[in-house]
């Protein structure tokens, strides 16, 4: 189960926005109301809670979203952290929120729980999260007891579309300062891809998302020894509402 607490995005409506500093957001422009050290303390706990229903609830792990600007991917910012306490400053004080709460839900599941982690490699603002920071977190967040890492990032605001896969050069990177597994997503479309990153490199894992809105059968025909590469175009229909506006789906 993931589990995000979306911070500046959810804006809409809302009369206060909480963040790690008083500042204007970027995106929408209204000053957010800097978090105090019990608000941080509730979240963290908010966290926790909600890790220890999910177990209940059969699940196996949880994912801790720290991307697409959610609260605790803006503690990673410098964007969005201008604190000078134990929580901003110095790289390693701006992963701490996100490092006491793996270690608050690992001492309560035990160690048969799943706990991944979703960071962004680059937030598509500037000023954002940068490579010191990013590796930083990571290794922290290896010893704090995450079981992997998988990366995303806030792409859809360059003006310049990456090539596929779109964060393999920095995923790369992180599976080679950490010892846990490293997931790769965004624009795995093929075998072939796959394969050749499995040897060239520490990264174990791939995650697919919008292939599969387009072909939920994809996987199970590659299993099945096809060579296929995905018909998905990339175009976020499937990312826009609750409806299948996927191009190719719709088009079936």
């Amino acid at each position: 189960m993931q589990i995000i607490h979306p911070g500046v995005l959810f804006d809409s409506g809302i009369e206060t926005i909480y963040g790690p500093s008083n500042i204007i957001n970027p995106i929408s422009n209204k000053t957010m109301k800097e978090l105090t050290k019990d608000d941080i303390l509730k979240i963290e706990n908010d966290y926790l809670n909600a890790a220890i229903r999910a177990k209940k609830s059969g699940f196996d792990g949880i994912d801790l979203h720290c991307a697409h600007l959610s609260i605790l991917n803006q503690f990673l910012s410098p964007a969005f952290n201008k604190r000078n306490d134990e929580y901003g400053g110095n790289d390693e004080n701006k992963v701490r929120i996100i490092i006491e709460i793996i270690q608050k839900i690992r001492k309560v599941v035990g160690n048969d729980f799943i706990i991944s982690v979703k960071i962004n490699v680059n937030d598509g603002i500037e000023n954002g999260i940068n490579e010191n920071i990013l590796l930083t977190a990571c290794k922290l967040i290896e010893k704090a007891g995450a079981d992997l890492i998988q990366t995303s990032g806030n792409w859809p605001q360059h003006k310049v579309k990456p090539k596929n896969p779109i964060f393999y050069k920095e995923t790369k990177k992180i599976s080679e300062n950490v010892n846990i597994p490293v997931v790769l997503i965004g624009g795995i479309r093929d075998m072939e891809t796959m394969e050749d990153i499995l040897k060239e490199s520490n990264i174990q894992y791939f995650g697919i998302g919008r292939p599969l809105v387009c072909e939920p059968d994809l996987v199970k025909r590659w299993e099945n020894g096809e060579r296929c590469k995905s018909k998905c175009i990339g175009c976020n229909g499937c990312a826009k509402n609750l409806a299948h506006t996927c191009v190719i789906y719709k088009n079936k």
